[in-house]
């Protein structure tokens, strides 16, 4: 009966080892899992050692050798619920996953791509969730085209003043209500003066400059005519482009391609005592370069958002009759350290034009940098997303540039204007 349990037991960890390290080479570290890792590899390891040095399992050197496995799980545990050092997104946020930068796309790939085409990021049609996170809890709902809005009808649609809105989580609107998003709160405003806008809210969460011009044109165009087109990009688009690649990443053949990473990926997404190592000894940035690797990656990186920008974008705005504004967004610690990631795409941009446009956030936020307490009312502490308040002051300040420049006119101007 015993041995028969124990086959039972072997067989059970074999397939549960072999599950979790699957996960592992999808991207998918959860903190329990791993420390099942660590307990296999400490397993694994102590019966070598004993087929090589039978003597061993009389020694002292096997209390030690266990009493030092202890110690590196007090330490995970130590460093993941007591000293919390080194965490991703979703572990400061008060789960147990890490997810790979560099596997993300293929993760994600199983669950929230457009079947058709496996580079367009969109949302599934007509589903809701909770976003719930330490200091909020929101739904999202998503209408038949994966936006988070309305469904609208055609004819609706037809005789709308259409805006896009284009970006990552920002965009979307992690961190506030559906009716309080940037562009939510941005139609409102223009709707004082121009009733039939509409802003149809296409960020994504996690997505990136070059996923949201693969959505827009391979997708959102064949049904849509927006008259403007606002891209907002910020520094997490320059880190998911460094990890995920450009253009490359979409290939006909074998669809979504992405890149390797370091070596010690998985190391670091199962062990904080690697991440300590890592960071601490090594030196090595949150975006798995030495400064001196990323001064070299962030320069090749802005290059590719900069020819995606005039190659393809500008273009394609030309191709459909549509104005584009590019937003330069600033996050929490931009603001507060006065260090804007994105300034040299920014300044590599040309001019603005009537149907082209670049606009700085910062210029208007900056002047926040040094009063804590009012940036934390725009931005969530750990989250890092920005708050209602700072959602409504982000659309108060496109929609006074959009009022600048001319692109809304009013209901009014547009009816007395020649046909």
């Amino acid at each position: 009966m015993n041995k028969i349990i124990y086959v039972f037991l072997f067989i059970a960890s074999f397939f549960l080892t072999g599950y979790i390290i699957y996960q592992l080479y999808l991207g998918y570290a959860h903190f329990f899992s791993s420390l099942w890792l660590h307990f296999v590899f400490f397993f694994l390891l102590s019966f070598l050692i004993k087929l090589l040095f039978p003597s061993w399992e009389k020694s002292k050197w096997r209390l030690r050798y266990w009493s030092g496995f202890l110690t590196i799980i007090l330490l995970e545990l130590s460093l993941r619920f007591i000293i919390p050092l080194h965490l991703s997104y979703m572990e400061r946020n008060g789960k147990l996953i890490h997810i790979n930068p560099y596997r993300q796309m293929v993760l994600e790939s199983k669950h929230q791509f457009f079947p058709k085409d496996k580079g367009i990021r969109i949302s599934s049609a007509h589903s809701c969730n909770q976003m719930i996170r330490p200091e909020f809890v929101y739904e999202h709902c998503y209408n038949g085209m994966g936006l988070r809005n309305k469904d609208y009808s055609r004819e609706e649609l037809d005789r709308s003043f259409q805006i896009m809105a284009m970006g990552d989580s920002f965009t979307n609107g992690i961190g506030t209500s559906q009716d309080s998003t940037w562009p939510k709160v941005l139609e409102q405003h223009l709707q004082l003066k121009r009733p039939e806008v509409i802003t149809l809210n296409a960020g994504n969460s996690g997505s990136d400059l070059f996923f949201e011009w693969y959505k827009l044109k391979h997708y959102y165009l064949d049904s849509l005519e927006p008259k403007i087109v606002l891209f907002e990009i910020n520094a997490s688009d320059l880190n998911d482009i460094i990890s995920r690649g450009g253009k490359e990443r979409f290939t006909p053949e074998q669809g979504l391609q992405s890149k390797r990473g370091p070596w010690w990926n998985n190391l670091y997404a199962v062990s904080h005592v690697s991440r300590l190592i890592i960071h601490q000894v090594f030196k090595v940035q949150y975006h798995f370069h030495t400064n001196k690797q990323y001064k070299k990656v962030k320069a090749e990186t802005i290059e590719k958002m900069h020819r995606l920008i005039i190659e393809e974008i500008i273009p394609l705005a030309e191709a459909h009759h549509f104005k584009v504004m590019f937003i330069f967004s600033v996050g929490y610690h931009e603001i507060k350290y006065d260090n804007f990631d994105l300034e040299p795409l920014y300044n590599l941009l040309p001019e603005s034009t009537d149907t082209y446009y670049k606009f700085q956030l910062q210029d208007d936020l900056s002047k926040f940098s040094k009063d804590d307490q009012k940036l934390l009312e725009l931005y969530w502490e750990r989250d890092l997303h920005c708050t209602p308040k700072g959602y409504a002051l982000w659309a108060e300040y496109i929609g006074k540039e959009l009022d600048r420049i001319g692109w809304v006119k009013d209901s009014l101007d547009v009816q007395a204007s020649p046909k």
